[in-house]
């Protein structure tokens, strides 16, 4: 996630609240320390959900990250479960075509697995009721393309753009 995203998102979250988060592409754990930490101030029961396959990923679906180390993201996790007693995380391991199959409703989805097409068109489908749905990388094809389809008759919040890196947001 870029900083000039950050108050942005963080606006979003002052807004609406979100009582429940999922990440798509939980890498590390940067985006869900930063995200979690700051709905934590307004809703100390929060439950976070996030997917990765951790795995090797094709090349074109990683937009050049490295392999992603499991062990950062549950000690960033951990961390937080320290802190906010009533914190409470999971972890769902795998492509999420395989383990995203019944439709989930969560007050923010940050969507920054997969980038291709398909992946992108697939994540949304299972998490299109979610109240805030934000999408990285809206720069790449398969993204911008899934995005663009998705996004007719939504109006775009913010549009953060850094060198290749942009966000889209929908909020339903």
């Amino acid at each position: 996630m870029i900083k000039e995203a950050i108050p942005h998102i963080y606006s979003l979250i002052e807004q609406y609240q979100p009582k429940s988060f999922c990440e798509i592409g939980s890498h590390e754990g940067l985006t869900a320390r930063l995200l979690c930490h700051k709905i934590l101030e307004y809703y100390p029961r929060l439950t976070y959900v996030g997917y990765d396959a951790y795995e090797e990923v094709p090349k074109e679906e990683r937009n050049g990250k490295s392999t992603p180390d499991k062990e950062q993201l549950i000690g960033r996790l951990s961390w937080l479960q320290r802190k906010y007693k009533h914190f409470k995380w999971d972890l769902i391991v795998g492509y999420t075509n395989k383990t995203l199959v019944q439709p989930r409703k969560f007050g923010l989805v940050y969507i920054d697995g997969g980038h291709s097409y398909e992946t992108v068109r697939h994540d949304y489908s299972m998490l299109k009721e979610s109240k805030i749905i934000i999408f990285d990388d809206y720069n790449l094809p398969g993204v911008k393309q899934a995005v663009d389809e998705i996004g007719k008759g939504y109006q775009m919040d913010f549009n953060t753009e850094r060198g290749k890196n942009k966000k889209w947001v929908i909020v339903n």
